[in-house]
């Protein structure tokens, strides 16, 4: 059976989609048409996803993995179900789960959530959380919880998306203090790659110094305020674009 006719089969065997289908055909304008059609897209995009999903989850593993803990052999617990939030909506599959027979404290694996890259208890995709904190990026969180709807179709509060932006800022923060602690043991960051195209391109170097106000006890407003200066550096690629609007990337950097 070809794909198309696979696709077929699964919107006559379901009475929603048969509904979406109906509601794209009598759809009397073209924005009633887009937007019934693109419903009806996401619903056939999770049918499809939750099939693949429940095919790689029934394989069985080549390897018994064993308990960290004890080193006993773990044991199926076979298939149980799973749900996650993506940009095309709720997935729910089922997929093998091996637990440790003595009840070690989490033995449970499930090895082809690991494949997929999953993590325990983890019930948002991460394509969901980038697309809603690179909203809050120029937004409000209650703002950016609005536009996420409309795009998307997918509803969570302005505090989920805060919560989002927490966790990105905080691997970030990990990333950098990372490198400068390789940079302390002598070290040199990886050197960006760049295309042909972005080397020929005209380099612009600034600088400057601003002052920063810093307060003598690290996470206290307490304490008389002590302004130090910080220097800024900023590099810029520029070109031109049609209509010899000027454009370029920047790279900046500060000390």
């Amino acid at each position: 059976m070809s794909f198309l006719e696979s696709m077929q089969s699964v919107v006559e065997s379901d009475f929603h989609l048969q509904e979406l289908v109906e509601e794209v055909e009598q759809a009397g304008s073209l924005v009633l048409l887009i937007l019934t059609a693109l419903q009806l897209g996401r619903a056939i995009a999770v049918k499809v996803v939750e099939e693949i999903l429940n095919e790689r989850g029934q394989v069985a593993e080549a390897e018994c993995s064993q308990c960290e803990k004890c080193k006993a052999k773990l044991e199926s617990k076979g298939l149980v179900q799973r749900e996650i939030l993506t940009l095309i909506g709720w997935i729910k599959w089922k997929r093998r789960v091996r637990r440790c027979p003595h009840g070690c404290e989490g033995s449970q694996v499930a090895p082809s959530d690991e494949v997929i890259g999953l993590s325990a208890y983890q019930k948002t995709s991460l394509e969901v959380k980038w697309l809603g904190s690179a909203l809050a990026i120029f937004v409000p969180f209650e703002t950016a919880a609005v536009l996420l709807a409309m795009l998307t179709g997918v509803k969570v509060d302005s505090k989920t998306i805060w919560l989002w932006v927490q966790e990105r800022g905080k691997m970030a923060m990990e990333q950098l203090d990372a490198q400068l602690v390789a940079l302390e043991g002598g070290e040199l960051p990886e050197v960006e790659l760049k295309d042909a195209a972005l080397k020929a391109l005209s380099l612009l170097i600034g600088s400057d110094g601003v002052m920063v106000p810093f307060r003598p006890n690290g996470g206290s407003p307490l304490g008389k305020t002590k302004w130090r200066e910080v220097k800024i550096g900023i590099l810029a690629r520029l070109g031109e674009a049609v209509g010899a609007t000027p454009v370029g990337r920047i790279f900046g950097a500060g000390g």
